[in-house]
C-alpha cells in the first residue's frame, strides 16, 4: 500500500513539473526596442578601397549579439547594402568616392557617417579598373580620390606618373607594361618594366596606396589572310 502511494505521488510531481516547463518554454519573448542607434567608423577616416575597414553599432539599450542590422553604403558611383547579425561589419569598398554609411534595426535608423574612399589601380585605355595588368598591355593608372588637396602624381614601381584631370577620378597617361630589353628602350617614358606574376605597388599622398597584379603576356591573334589561286 505505501509503494503504491509513493509511486501515484511521483507520478503527480512529474506531470506538474512537466507542465511548468511546457508553460515556460511557449512564453513569447519581448522584442529588443532600440531607443537609440550610433554608427560607429573605423579610426582612420581615409580608407583605402583595398583594405578591410570595421564599423560598430552602439545603440540603447545595449545590442544583443544575435541581434540582425541592415547597412548601406552609397557613392556617387556605387551602392551596396549588407545585413549583418551582431554589433560590427568589415566592409571592402570597390570604388574611391565619399561614401555615406547608415545602419537601421526595424524602424530605428542610425547617424549617418561620411567616409572618403581613395582607390589607385590600373585601368584600360576606356578608363576601365583592371583586375590585373598583363605584359604587352598599354594602361593608365587611376586615381579616385574625394579629398580636398588631391596629389598630382602617384607613384608605380617606384616611378612617378603625373596625373591628368581636375576632378576626384584622375588618370597618368598610357603607358606599356613590358619585361621585354628591346621595347622598354624603344618606348623610352612610355613604358615600365614588370615582371609576369609580380605585383605593381602604387604610393599616393606619400603613403602604400594600393597593388595590382600582373599577369602573364597579353596574346595578340594575327589575322589569316586566306587567297584563292587559280
Amino acid at each position: 500500500m505505501r509503494g503504491a502511494l509513493s509511486a501515484v505521488l511521483l507520478a503527480l510531481c512529474v506531470a506538474g513539473c512537466s507542465r511548468r516547463e511546457g508553460s515556460s518554454s511557449t512564453t513569447p519573448s519581448t522584442p529588443v526596442r532600440i531607443e537609440k542607434l550610433t554608427l560607429i567608423p573605423p579610426a582612420d577616416r581615409a580608407l583605402r578601397a583595398d583594405v578591410p575597414a570595421t564599423f560598430r553599432l552602439e545603440s540603447v539599450p545595449p545590442l544583443p549579439p544575435d541581434l540582425t542590422s541592415e547597412w548601406e553604403f552609397q557613392s556617387s558611383r556605387d551602392k551596396f547594402a549588407r545585413p549583418v547579425i551582431g554589433p560590427s561589419v568589415e566592409v571592402t569598398f570597390s570604388a574611391g568616392g565619399l561614401y555615406r554609411v547608415q545602419a537601421k534595426i526595424g524602424p530605428t535608423l542610425s547617424n549617418v557617417v561620411e567616409i572618403p574612399v581613395v582607390r589607385v589601380t590600373l585601368a584600360d585605355g576606356e578608363e576601365r579598373p583592371l583586375r590585373e595588368g598583363r605584359i604587352g598591355d598599354r594602361v593608365r593608372i587611376l586615381v579616385e580620390d574625394p579629398l580636398p588637396g588631391a596629389g598630382g602624381s602617384v607613384t608605380a614601381a617606384g616611378r612617378t606618373f603625373p596625373l591628368e584631370g581636375g576632378s576626384e577620378r584622375r588618370l597618368t597617361k598610357p603607358f606599356l607594361l613590358s619585361n621585354d630589353p628591346d621595347d622598354l628602350a624603344a618606348a623610352g617614358d612610355g613604358a615600365l618594366r614588370v615582371a609576369p606574376g609580380g605585383r605593381l605597388e602604387f604610393a599616393y599622398r606619400g603613403a602604400p596606396a594600393g597593388v595590382s597584379k600582373i599577369g602573364p603576356s597579353v596574346i595578340h591573334e594575327i589575322p589569316l589572310r586566306i587567297v584563292a589561286v587559280g
